[in-house]
């Protein structure tokens, strides 16, 4: 009871605007969401686009850059995102921001069921350079773990419930318009078989995830790792993003380009 009223204390001390600008990207209160195309109300039809890399050019790359996997993917799909959304003149100033889903019954072995969360990632998509692009990636996964780790255990049940309430109204007929979008895009990385798998004695080559959109969400950047490579999976609104292949290759030049970074002495 009393992380619930902490919780309900700090969403009215936002509202009331007792807490500060700089106070509220957090975790439980994070700042807003640039609004942009993939914000708009998308209809029934999908396109899909495909990338695979090795597993070991993005280890390689983490090791050079003192990154983590997830940080370099997550760099390379800002990255992807920058380029594709500056050829049509639509990138907004401030940097996307990716939803990952995450578990939090880690957190609290005493709750029943499933506790899944979003952390919202800021991409990088409004910084030029991109090595800075990169770091401004790693300071918003340190930032993101940070806050979850600050959650109470007894408070996780309430968070998810709260957290999740704008989402469920912003699929609301006549009333999801005028929710503020809590994220322009999801971004999933999920672990799959290290080992090759069969069907019948024919090797499985790839497996490419396909997500579920949500209104008002054009986009969603799946990867799973598969037996020495990493699968990448572009699910996206055909109305709302025209030439979605241009993506999965503006990614694939992203990691060309940070290699050859990282090849002419560029990265400390």
């Amino acid at each position: 009871m009393e992380s619930l009223a902490s919780l309900g204390k700090a969403a009215l001390g936002m509202l009331q605007g007792a807490i500060r600008p700089s106070e509220r990207n957090s975790f439980l209160f994070p700042r807003g969401t640039p609004r942009s195309t993939l914000n708009r109300r998308i209809n029934t039809q999908r396109r899909f686009a495909t990338q695979q890399f090795e597993q070991a050019r993005i280890q390689q790359l983490a090791d050079d850059t003192d990154s983590t996997v997830n940080e370099i993917l997550t760099y390379l799909c800002g990255s992807s995102l920058r380029r594709f959304f500056k050829e049509y003149n639509a990138l907004p100033d401030e940097p996307l921001v990716g939803v990952m889903p995450v578990s939090l019954q880690e957190r609290g072995d005493h709750v029943a069921g499933n506790a899944i969360a979003g952390l919202r990632l800021p991409l990088g998509t409004n910084v030029g350079d991109p090595m800075a692009r990169l770091e401004a990636v790693k300071r918003s996964m340190k930032e993101v773990r940070e806050d979850r780790a600050s959650l109470p255990e007894e408070a996780i049940t309430s968070y998810v419930l709260m957290r999740a309430a704008p989402v469920y109204a912003s699929q609301l007929a006549g009333v999801g318009q005028f929710v503020p979008p809590l994220f322009n895009l999801g971004v999933t990385n999920t672990q799959g078989s290290e080992k090759p798998l069969y069907v019948n004695g024919a090797r499985l080559e790839a497996v490419y995830p396909m997500s579920q959109l949500m209104q008002f969400s054009a986009l969603s950047i799946d990867c799973v790792n598969y037996a020495g490579t990493f699968n990448i999976g572009f699910t996206g609104a055909r109305d709302t993003l025209p030439h979605l292949q241009r993506l999965a290759v503006y990614l694939g030049k992203a990691l060309e380009d940070l290699e050859e970074l990282v090849a002419s002495g560029e990265v400390a």
